[in-house]
């Protein structure tokens, strides 16, 4: 017999979720995605996408297709089984605003109102092959993103049959992958960017043969229902577990750093400190460096609100900072490998801060020309390896004061003066996820079609030095490192195939 699934899902971003409109803002590199009322939304498309992209490398090859529908391939086309809706917004009150809705009364919700507070600004810099930053060349820019914490809440509506093989059981499945540690939304996934968890679920099973009355009541009575914000029990095949990782993936690194001594990383508008916020009243307090601390969205039940991070005692080292620090350092140890030297490159014409092929290719992917497609030289891949948001904690902070001295009077320059804000002795997680295809090629169950076994070897001890580095306090993670000088140290744990190799011992006269 048919049966008509409704489901309504809520989902809460675990780190800042950038998922551009396509367009450009004013002093951004990229827009925030909105619906028709001008509020940000997820597009049925990109959930739809990502969704299907889950369950075709899940191992559900005989079913995936069957449900999400196909174009091309052996067998006719059939359409998907699986209607989405847009993820919407949810505001203070923990409602969605459905339909077209007055820009006055869009104004009284802070989450709805225009320029909303949920909308953050990410800066990211390319870091060049001496280690500085590279503006030049598309080498500077702004990711505008909705902050952690933010809710949406979507419908999804499915026809079950058990005689023509679609059952309800196969379809729980499937919806539980969007509760997986991997799932994830929007741009710069690898960077730590778009990850969601699952906070509110119900399911209304309608079977058809009831009647045409009865069906309309039950499917009438579920769309006036408002968002959950707690998984309905006893639904078969429904498990949402955030901590699970799919088999597609492989825990690289997990390694907590035990910071000795003063850190800081990205760059924070406001004090984490209050009480140093009051040593500098008034125009002072703009001339204080502080570490990247970001506000957050945090529930009471159904009621949100935003809330700053500082009352935690906790900042953000972003992922996409320690991917570029560790892509960096990766970069160095290949070429020195390699012998691919800096000064040999530029002076043939090269680009010393370009990032070797072989890595592009195995595991930071490269965003391309815009132009090609991705089996060209030149076109675009997306990274193996996955990077996490750390959450930097801390117990107290400190303040240095710093000022530039003139070489030819000895004085003190003229607008010069500015404290920096800094965090005594924190700890953070260092969390990396690489992919099970990377991860065979890499431990040598599988070769590679491109490059041979001295190229994947190469990319491998790269990997191995770089880790090692980062284990021996020699890779320092975070902002102004030349001047708070820090010793890393905690412990650590690594994948079985790699785990010899991600921290072997140093070099003895530059041999292994």
């Amino acid at each position: 017999m048919s049966h008509l699934v409704l489901s309504r899902i809520v989902i809460e971003t675990q780190s800042p979720l950038a998922l551009s409109s396509g367009g450009h803002d004013l002093g951004s590199s990229s827009d925030v995605a909105q619906d028709w009322n001008g509020v940000p939304c997820i597009p049925a498309a990109s959930l739809m996408g990502v969704w299907r992209a889950s369950a075709r490398s899940s191992g559900m090859k005989d079913s995936w297709d069957r449900w999400f529908g196909c174009v091309n391939g052996q067998e006719p086309g059939r359409a998907s089984r699986i209607v989405l809706s847009d993820g919407l917004l949810l505001d203070t009150a923990g409602d969605a605003r459905r339909g077209l809705v007055p820009k006055c009364e869009l104004e009284k919700n802070l989450f709805t109102r225009e320029n909303s507070p949920l909308i953050i600004r990410r800066q990211r810099t390319r870091i060049n092959h001496r280690g500085a930053a590279d503006a030049a060349g598309h080498g500077k820019f702004d990711t505008k993103c909705l902050m952690k914490g933010a809710r949406f809440v979507f419908d999804i509506k499915a026809f079950t049959d058990d005689a023509a093989g679609f059952s309800a059981a196969d379809l729980n499945a499937i919806i539980s992958l969007i509760g997986e540690a991997s799932f994830a939304v929007g741009g710069g996934r690898t960077s730590g960017f778009g990850r969601v968890a699952v906070k509110g679920f119900i399911q209304e099973n309608i079977d058809l043969g009831e009647g045409g009355a009865a069906c309309l009541k039950r499917i009438t009575a579920f769309r006036t229902r408002k968002p959950p914000h707690e998984i309905q029990k006893g639904v078969p095949g429904i498990s949402f577990n955030a901590d699970r990782i799919p088999e597609r993936f492989q825990l690289l690194l997990d390694m907590k750093m035990n910071v000795s001594g003063l850190y800081t990383a990205g760059t924070g508008g406001d004090f984490l400190d209050s009480r140093l916020k009051m040593s500098f009243p008034g125009k002072m307090g703009k001339s204080v460096a502080h570490p990247g601390s970001e506000t957050a969205v945090v529930w009471d039940g159904c009621l949100g609100r935003i809330d700053s991070t500082d009352k935690l005692r906790a900042f953000i080292l972003p992922g996409s900072e320690i991917k570029g620090i560790i892509a960096h350092r990766m970069a160095y140890h290949y070429n020195r490998l390699a012998e691919n030297w800096a000064d040999t490159a530029l002076a043939l014409g090269g680009k010393g801060a370009e990032m070797p092929e072989p890595l592009q290719v195995l595991l930071f992917g490269r965003a391309g020309d815009g132009a090609e497609k991705a089996s060209s030289a030149n076109g675009a891949l997306s990274g193996k390896l996955f990077f996490s948001d750390a959450v930097v904690s801390y117990r107290k902070c400190a303040a240095r004061k710093h000022n530039r001295i003139d070489r030819i009077t000895g004085g003190v320059i003229d607008k010069a003066l500015f404290t920096e804000e800094l965090a005594v002795s924190p700890v953070f997680d260092v969390r990396i996820y690489i992919s099970r295809d990377t991860l065979d090629i890499l431990s040598g169950k599988v070769s590679h079609a491109r490059y041979d076994e001295e190229t994947v070897s190469r990319v491998v001890t790269a990997l191995r030095r770089t880790f090692f580095d980062l284990a021996r306090g020699l890779l320092p993670l975070g902002a102004k490192s030349g001047r708070t000088l820090a010793e890393f140290s905690g412990s650590k744990k690594a994948c079985a195939e790699l785990v010899e190799c991600c921290f072997p011992q140093p070099e003895k006269n530059g041999k292994k």
